[in-house]
């Protein structure tokens, strides 16, 4: 027998050498001991990289091999393509193509495609966590089953902070491209009559105020949805990527997975408290320098700018008010001392230092914004 499997395998060894003979790999590996065959025939499959020849192998090993041993080798195939450190992180992800051929492998998409995007993520690859992502959402469907279920909210997991990470960006383009100051077509009225004067300094505040809502909704808009998808994460349920221990889980596979949730959570949430931080801070400072440049324009004070174009008597709910936006980022404190979604686990001790030093900065910022209103009120009054 040894010497038959023997020859076997060297034979194999020879058709997978050349690749217009693998069509013929399967039925020489079927008369191979199992164990032989899950040790050497996942090796030879790792290099087929063409979906035909691939369906085709999966054909014959349905027909040729004992019943689930094809998962297994599928399994083993995709695991030492995956591994690789060595292979390309577009290899990676058509080897994930193996598991959706057949609709009854299509779980294993969803597991190994977990498995690349967590490797990704752990090396900032967005772009190509995005495209397996892509790749997945097409071809992956519910299940209830329990080890499933978890995949499929690390999935959602794993796309709320791509979604995240994009509004961002967005938001971070539209602040960069939207200066926020006024620029007022030049009219000489030194020799105009008062009459005249005033229509030009009417026809003037008309104009600011178009700049000033257009400019502003489309701050509003882009920080208002990077807010949102920011905060879904932080705020997932039960925690973004946060499993407990489950008794069915206690392979080697899945301690290394929450291995892997542990420092992802550890890497990307501060990363994403920064990040709502910012938006929140920075959307307030725009706002506050784009109303400051309507003055004396539209109104001699922010409070009057605002209700110039909001007839409200507290402004501070408007998202063009710099004080909605300094409130945001000061309940932020609430969403990371939450106990449901762990937020300061994943925080390093220097790392919440910081947090709560620019929540210091922003609660000042918030007292003199309220000072300075309190100040305009007995003015007016």
């Amino acid at each position: 027998h040894d010497l038959k499997n023997e020859i076997l395998l060297q034979y194999i060894l020879l058709l997978a050498s050349q690749p217009e003979l693998w069509c013929m790999m399967t039925l020489y590996a079927s008369l191979l001991p199992e164990d032989k065959i899950l040790s050497v025939y996942p090796q030879m499959l790792s290099r087929v990289d063409v979906d035909s020849e691939r369906e085709e192998v999966l054909i014959q090993m349905k027909h040729l091999l004992k019943p689930g041993l094809e998962v297994e080798i599928l399994r083993t195939t995709v695991d030492i393509v995956l591994n690789d450190t060595t292979i390309a992180a577009a290899q990676k992800m058509n080897a994930l193509h193996w598991f959706c051929i057949l609709k009854e492998h299509s779980v294993y998409a969803l597991i190994y495609g977990n498995k690349l995007m967590r490797s990704l993520l752990l090396s900032d690859n967005l772009v190509d966590t995005a495209m397996v992502m892509g790749m997945l959402g097409t071809r992956i469907k519910e299940s209830t089953e329990g080890r499933i279920t978890r995949a499929h909210a690390e999935l959602h997991a794993v796309g709320a902070l791509l979604k995240a990470n994009e509004a961002f960006e967005a938001w971070k383009g539209i602040m960069n491209e939207n200066v926020p100051e006024i620029t007022l077509t030049p009219m000489d009225n030194g020799l105009m009559s008062s009459e005249a004067a005033g229509v030009v300094q009417s026809l003037q505040r008309s104009e600011a105020a178009e700049q000033l809502r257009e400019k502003s909704s489309q701050v509003v808009e882009v920080a208002g949805y990077a807010q949102a998808q920011l905060f879904e994460v932080l705020t997932m349920d039960g925690g973004f990527l946060l499993e407990d221990a489950e008794d069915d889980e206690t392979d080697d596979a899945d301690d290394a997975r929450r291995r892997e949730l542990f420092m992802l959570r550890s890497k990307y949430i501060p990363q994403i408290v920064l990040m709502l931080h910012n938006v929140c801070d920075e959307t307030a400072t725009w706002m506050e320098t784009m109303l400051e440049s309507c003055i004396p324009v539209i109104a001699n004070t922010e409070l009057e700018v605002i209700r110039s174009l909001h007839e409200i008597d507290d402004t501070s709910s408007l998202p063009v008010s710099p004080t909605f936006w300094i409130r945001q980022a000061k309940e932020l404190v609430c969403t990371v001392a939450a106990e449901e979604y762990r937020v300061h686990d994943a925080m390093s001790t220097e790392e919440f230092r910081l947090f709560m030093e620019s929540i210091r900065k922003t609660a000042i910022r918030d007292l003199y914004a309220e000072a300075a209103k309190c100040s305009t009120s007995s003015s007016t009054d």
